[in-house]
C-alpha cells in the first residue's frame, strides 16, 4: 500500500522475506503501471521492483494499491515478516517532475501463516477431445477431500495400472499440468493404446 501525496509518478524499492516460509512468484500491478522485477536474490529472500507510470501521472492521495507482490506458502503454519530492504536495487520514490521525494517511511508488515492442507487426490469435472488425446479437467482435493484452487501449488500426475496399489507403487506419469483461471488442472490422456495408462493421482510435492 501507498499513502502518497499524489505527485509520486515512479518507484523502487526492494522487499526482504523468510525463503524458508516464502516463496516468490511475481508482481501484478493495476492497469496502466509498468514494472521490471529483480528476482536474482529471490532464493536468499529479497527482490527488487521498479514500477512507474505514464509520464505526467501520478498515484493517487491518500492509501492505494502500488504493487501485489505474489508469494508460494513453503512453511505449514505460523507467522513470518515482510520488511524493506537495500538491496538489490537503490531504493527511490520520484516525483511527476523526476525530483526525489525526500521525506519517505517504510513500514514491514507482519503475516499470519494458516496452516494448508497439501492435495492428495482430485476428481474430475470435465473432458474434451483434442486430437489425438483427451484433456481431463480435474478439481484438486486436500487431504480433507475439500475442494481446493490448484494455483500456486506444485501439482504431479502419478499413475498405477491398480486403483488400489500402495502409494510407493503410484510412479511419477510425465504428464504436463495445466492450471485453468478457475484453479482447476487440465491433463492430458492419450488414445493411443501402446502410451495409455491405468489410473492417475494428483498430488503436490
Amino acid at each position: 500500500m501507498l499513502d502518497g501525496v499524489g505527485n509520486e509518478n515512479a518507484f523502487a524499492f526492494n522487499v526482504e522475506f523468510d525463503a524458508q516460509a516464502l516463496e516468490f512468484t511475481g508482481l501484478k500491478t493495476p492497469l496502466g503501471t509498468a514494472y521490471i522485477e529483480n528476482r536474482s536474490s529471490a532464493a536468499l529472500g529479497r527482490i527488487g521492483a521498479v514500477l512507474w507510470k505514464p509520464a505526467g501521472q501520478s498515484a493517487p492521495v491518500g492509501l492505494s494499491t502500488l504493487v501485489e507482490v505474489g508469494f508460494r506458502v513453503r512453511a505449514p503454519g505460523g507467522t513470518t515478516e515482510l520488511r524493506f530492504g537495500a538491496k538489490p536495487v537503490d531504493s527511490l520514490i520520484a516525483t511527476v517532475d523526476a525530483q526525489p521525494v525526500q521525506r519517505v517511511q517504510y513500514a514491514p508488515s507482519q503475516l499470519t501463516i494458516g496452516q494448508r492442507r497439501r492435495v492428495l487426490g482430485g476428481r474430475v469435472v470435465g473432458q474434451t477431445l483434442s486430437g489425438s488425446e483427451w484433456r481431463i479437467e480435474l478439481q484438486a482435493l486436500d487431504s480433507g477431500g475439500q475442494a481446493v484452487s490448484a494455483r500456486d501449488r506444485r501439482l504431479r500426475v502419478r499413475t498405477s495400472d491398480r486403483l488400489e496399489s500402495p502409494s510407493a507403487q503410484w510412479l511419477d506419469s510425465g504428464l504436463k499440468t495445466e492450471v485453468t483461471p478457475a484453479g482447476t488442472v487440465r491433463i492430458p490422456v492419450s488414445l493411443d493404446p501402446a502410451r495409455a495408462t491405468g489410473f492417475f493421482r494428483l498430488v503436490e510435492e
